[in-house]
């Protein structure tokens, strides 16, 4: 009846994967504050580090930022990032942009599924940049699809160094698949908008993790 997909090892409710918005759509919403988390994370990233970056929009922003300072190793699973690779800026550094192969998903153009989890089984990164679709203030961050969590899992357990890229705003929205506590981050970079008791409640059921505001 086409009601469900299946999945390697279960199956999902299709009516669950129709509120998806396209990459396009989430571009829109607040694109000055992605930008900002962004810079943000961009400034925390040592040079000529090897970085994996997410795909997602406020990834997107970080990887641009990277790009623009020059001079690091950029890994990513991102058809936007790397369609929006230019050249670098006049006096810095370029940097080698490395994709991750696997299975295309069109709606958020993200490199998915086992040819891209064989690619990352073979790495290690200095850092990994790591968006969510949703944040549950008890358990951590989710997203919306099996796939996709499962290389957003294996990135942050390949890297020295996890950020998790998200606006605060991300606490409202929801997501059924939970890819890492936030015990598997060493820092949260957001907006401004994060409550202090929000923060101390996650910061108590995880002390070992950071927060960076952008500015």
């Amino acid at each position: 009846a086409g009601k469900i997909l299946r999945t390697h090892g279960g199956v999902i409710d299709r009516r669950s994967l129709t509120d998806e918005p396209s990459f396009s759509v989430k571009r829109q919403r607040i694109p000055e504050v992605k930008r900002r988390i962004g810079r943000a994370v961009a400034a925390q990233i040592d040079p000529g580090a090897s970085v994996f970056v997410d795909a997602g929009t406020t990834c997107l922003e970080a990887g641009l930022a990277l790009l623009a300072r020059g001079g690091y190793t950029i890994y990513t699973n991102s058809l936007p990032l790397l369609y929006h690779a230019g050249e670098p800026e006049e006096g810095a550094l370029a940097s080698k942009l490395i994709a991750i192969g696997g299975e295309v998903r069109a709606i958020s153009g993200a490199m998915v599924g086992a040819m891209a989890l064989d690619w990352l089984n073979h790495l290690h990164f200095d850092y990994a940049v790591v968006g969510a679709s949703a944040l549950d203030e008890a358990h951590g961050p989710l997203t919306t699809e099996l796939t996709e969590a499962a290389v957003k899992k294996l990135t942050v357990e390949r890297a020295r160094r996890s950020i998790l890229a998200a606006d605060s705003a991300k606490l409202t929205e929801r997501a059924d698949v939970q890819f890492a506590s936030w015990s598997a981050f060493d820092c949260w970079t957001t907006d401004d908008g994060l409550s202090s008791r929000i923060e101390k409640r996650i910061h108590t059921g995880c002390r070992s993790l950071a927060f960076s505001r952008a500015e």
